[in-house]
C-alpha cells in the first residue's frame, strides 16, 4: 500500500521534535520516573517517552536497562550516601553529622524523592550482586566514619566508655534508613513527628542535648 505524503509528512514532524538530550539528562528523567513510578515499571521505552527522544538516543548512552539504571545509582545515591564520610573539618564533628543526616531525611519533596529513588534501589541491589556490593563500599565508609566519630566522643566523655562503637554506628545507619522509610509512609501530618524522633535519639547519643 502506497504511503500517503502526509503520513510522511506527519513522521518527518514528529522526528523533528524529537529532543537532543545527553547521559545526564537521561540520568535526571530516569530518576524521576523511578520516583514517581517505581523501579518496576523503568524501561527504556518508558524513559525515552518521558524524555521525548528516540530509543536509539538511549541505547547510545546506556547499553542496558541495569547500565541505566547503575547510571542513577553513581550519578543520584551514592554521592549523598558518601557524603556522611566526607565532611570537611568541622571544630565539631558530632553537630556537622547530625546537620547532615537531618538535611538529608524526607523532610520536603526534594529529599522524599531521593529516598524514594535510594530505598528502590536497595531493593533492587538485594537481587542483584554487583548493586548490593556498591551500597555495601558506601554503608561501609559511612560506618567508618562513624566508627572514628564516636571514638573521638568516648575521649572527650561524651559518651560511655562502655559504648561499641562499631555496634552504635552500624545501628545509627540502620536507624537512619528505618526513619526514612517510615516517615515516606507516613501522613502528612506525622511525618515531621516522625523524623524528629529518630533525630532526638541521635541528637542523645551524639551528646547534643
Amino acid at each position: 500500500m502506497a504511503v500517503k505524503a502526509s503520513d510522511k509528512a506527519d513522521d518527518r514532524s514528529t522526528k523533528n521534535h524529537l529532543r537532543r538530550i545527553g547521559s545526564a539528562g537521561l540520568i535526571n528523567v530516569a530518576y524521576d520516573f523511578i520516583s514517581m513510578h517505581g523501579l518496576d515499571r523503568l524501561t527504556f521505552r518508558h524513559i525515552a517517552n518521558q524524555a521525548n527522544c528516540s530509543l536509539g538516543t538511549l541505547t547510545y548512552h546506556f547499553s542496558s536497562r541495569d547500565d541505566l539504571i547503575s547510571a542513577v545509582l553513581s550519578d543520584k545515591i551514592l554521592p549523598a550516601m558518601q557524603q556522611g564520610a566526607l565532611l570537611p573539618h568541622h571544630s565539631d564533628p558530632a553537630i556537622a553529622f547530625f546537620e547532615a543526616i537531618k538535611n538529608g531525611l524526607p523532610y520536603n519533596e526534594t529529599t522524599k524523592d531521593y529516598w524514594r529513588v535510594r530505598l528502590e534501589l536497595m531493593g533492587f541491589a538485594a537481587q542483584n550482586p554487583i548493586f548490593r556490593t556498591r551500597f555495601r563500599h558506601a554503608e561501609s565508609a559511612r560506618i567508618i566514619y562513624l566508627e572514628k566519630l564516636f571514638s573521638r566522643l568516648k575521649s572527650l566523655g561524651k559518651m560511655s566508655k562502655d559504648t561499641d562503637v562499631s555496634k552504635r554506628a552500624t545501628q545509627t545507619i540502620q536507624f537512619e534508613t528505618g526513619a526514612a522509610l517510615a516517615m515516606l509512609t507516613a501522613k502528612d501530618i506525622d511525618r515531621v513527628a516522625t523524623g524528629d524522633a529518630f533525630m532526638d535519639w541521635l541528637k542523645s547519643i551524639l551528646d547534643l542535648d
